[in-house]
């Protein structure tokens, strides 16, 4: 069993983001949610942005919060619709240098922009949509580490449905 197994994530992971190089995405919608926290051992609330085009949702931290509050207003109601541009980024965090998702203007760039590894809700096969596909076979049934999968993306020219596919094909 792998972590992924026993403790799946619905939430944007950073080997995502990393993978995809940046993504450009339309906020649908913000909301509360309840999470456990292990280093407390407790319930916490946090706010969290869902996506149009991709399942997966982004955990707001204060930084995230700040950056799409500065590109589109403090009133998370009104993010609705607003296109905002994830990459990930080194930062200093509990004495160390990390990976993070960072938010940033996608300016006038096209949201299906065709060097990203963005994930339109195109579903296949009827389990989920393909981001979700893709990850899910790299890291449950393949094993693969995300550098791996970065590979077949960029081979594949940031398509993750031509690269689902190719890993599929590959790995019967």
């Amino acid at each position: 069993m792998r972590k992924e197994d026993a403790f799946p994530v619905e939430h944007l992971r950073t080997e995502i983001v990393k993978a995809a190089g940046e993504m450009i995405l339309t906020i649908s919608n913000a909301e509360k949610r309840e999470f456990f926290n292990r280093n407390i051992n407790e319930d916490e609330v946090k706010p969290i942005i869902h996506f149009e085009e991709i399942s997966e949702f982004l955990i707001l931290n204060v930084t995230r919060w700040d950056q799409i509050e500065a590109l589109h207003g403090p009133e998370s109601d009104d993010w609705k619709g607003k296109r905002v541009c994830l990459k990930v980024v080194k930062v200093k965090a509990f004495g160390e240098k990390r990976d993070a998702i960072r938010v940033f203007d996608p300016g006038n760039k096209p949201t299906q922009a065709k060097k990203t590894a963005e994930t339109p809700k195109k579903k296949t096969n009827g389990t989920g949509d393909i981001a979700t596909l893709f990850w899910d076979m790299v890291y449950k049934k393949l094993n693969m580490d995300a550098a791996d999968a970065q590979e077949v993306i960029n081979s594949c020219n940031g398509d993750l449905q031509k690269a689902y596919d190719k890993l599929k094909e590959q790995n019967p």
